[in-house]
């Protein structure tokens, strides 16, 4: 790969594609390993959290706020030998993804939701003002505005995602 196009180095792109897979591993690793409350309680009451009933996979427990792999890999040798062969950035992007992998799901639904919105196609002659469930104010902005699309009129200053929502189910019927 030619440098002088700006383009990566084949040795970096290795390291990149290794501490992905590193990654996604330390991922199914921490989503398959179950710990006993006998062996983590102590740990958890000790930091200041509440103790577990039953067996929790070691990625439910990483949920919780304040709980990092590298504080329970000290207290869980099991953890810390599965761990033990991954570098330390590694370690820290496979807690990010699943501490925020909820988060980015929802981003990504809503992408979703946004792109379907930009097909649902308003009629040229629709009557805003028919539709007494929306604010004022969005009757008046999508009456004088006209967007083409649901999309479009997401975008408007003004316009709540409540009366987009709204006006869906109205051209709905």
């Amino acid at each position: 790969i030619s440098n002088s196009l700006g383009l990566a180095r084949e040795e970096r792109v290795e390291k990149l594609v290794q501490k992905r897979d590193g990654v996604n591993h330390i991922k199914k690793i921490i989503n398959e390993l179950s710990v006993d409350p006998a062996n983590i309680n102590g740990f958890l009451s000790s930091s200041g959290f509440s103790e577990i009933n039953q067996k929790q996979k070691i990625a439910q427990i990483l949920l919780r706020p304040g709980i990092g792999l590298f504080n329970l890999s000290e207290a869980l040798p099991i953890l810390a030998d599965s761990l033990s062969s991954f570098s330390k950035e590694t370690i820290e992007q496979a807690e990010i993804q699943v501490k925020y992998e909820v988060y980015i799901e929802k981003e990504k639904e809503l992408v979703d939701r946004m792109s379907q919105m930009e097909g649902l196609v308003i009629p040229t002659l629709f009557d805003y003002g028919k539709v007494q469930a929306i604010s004022s104010e969005a009757r008046e902005k999508l009456g004088k505005i006209k967007p083409r699309t649901l999309g479009q009129a997401s975008r408007i200053s003004g316009i709540n995602p409540s009366d987009v929502q709204i006006l869906m189910v109205y051209m709905g019927r």
